[in-house]
């Protein structure tokens, strides 16, 4: 068992606030509306209008795992070594949510994508609950945003204390197949047979074909399709949080549609 103190001055009369933290797996800034992007995402804009704003932010590594556990322990890669090999972050100091609960917050996590689970990345330390459990499509690899927003609601709902919540939603990452009316919301005007498709796009991902500017254009538009649909679903997370709780919204990583490097954020 890793042993650590928490240091640091802290006011008596304050009451421990609930603290939110939510990853938008695979969705980089600029394609945001709140960023000077097309995507629209009315929920995060609302967050942000009565926020802060980050305007440069940089992941520590483009993959899911490893960047969550530099985000968790705000240690950097190396420290955690080759975690898919391992299972676990080789990292014996404290996580967040094992602070939290050295501070008595009720802990808890729900989890949008198969790259996270515990089973796969060993984050599940300091969470009373780790809920990562669903049943995985090979195609996407990932639970539906309304899904994991449901979950993490009604476990809210339950709590009388303060709490720490991490919530993980993967529907950004590729495949970039969003449910109407956003799969035809950013509509490039492309008419030739490329999808957003694990199968249509693992060819460009693996380097073997080029997208033209046509089909660049169209794959972005389902991309941002995604971000619009993950932003809705998310809405009603957010809706039930109260005026006191900390709220963090971030990303793992962002993805690429440049650089001769397409539909991917790691070479």
């Amino acid at each position: 068992e890793p042993s650590f103190e928490l240091t640091g001055e802290t006011d008596p009369d304050s009451p421990p606030r609930s603290i939110v933290l939510i990853s938008l797996d695979t969705v980089r800034a600029d394609r945001l509306e709140t960023y000077g992007g097309p995507a629209r995402v009315a929920a995060i804009d609302a967050v942000a209008a009565d926020g802060v704003v980050f305007d440069w932010a940089i992941s520590h590594f483009p993959e899911t795992c490893l960047s969550h556990w530099s985000m968790m322990s705000g240690v950097l890669p190396e420290a955690h070594g080759n975690v898919p090999a391992h299972g676990g972050s080789l990292y014996q100091g404290p996580s967040l949510a094992e602070l939290a609960r050295q501070q008595g917050l009720a802990t808890a996590a729900f989890i949008g994508g198969v790259t996270l689970q515990d089973s796969a990345c060993g984050i599940a330390r300091g969470f009373q609950v780790f809920d990562d459990e669903f049943e995985v499509d090979p195609t996407d690899m990932s639970r539906p945003a309304s899904e994991v927003t449901a979950a993490a609601v009604a476990w809210i709902a339950e709590q009388t204390e303060p709490y720490f919540l991490f919530v993980h939603y993967f529907d950004a990452h590729f495949p970039y197949t969003p449910p109407a009316p956003w799969d035809t919301a950013y509509d490039s005007g492309y008419s030739g047979t490329l999808t957003g498709s694990d199968a249509d796009l693992r060819p460009y991902r693996d380097g073997g074909r080029t997208p033209s500017e046509e089909e660049l254009a169209h794959v972005r538009s389902l991309y941002d399709g995604e971000i619009s649909a993950l932003d809705a679903d998310l809405a009603p997370l957010l809706q039930v949080l109260g005026p006191d709780v900390v709220l963090a919204i971030t990303s793992d990583h962002g993805e690429s549609f440049e650089h001769d490097y397409f539909f991917n954020h790691r070479s």
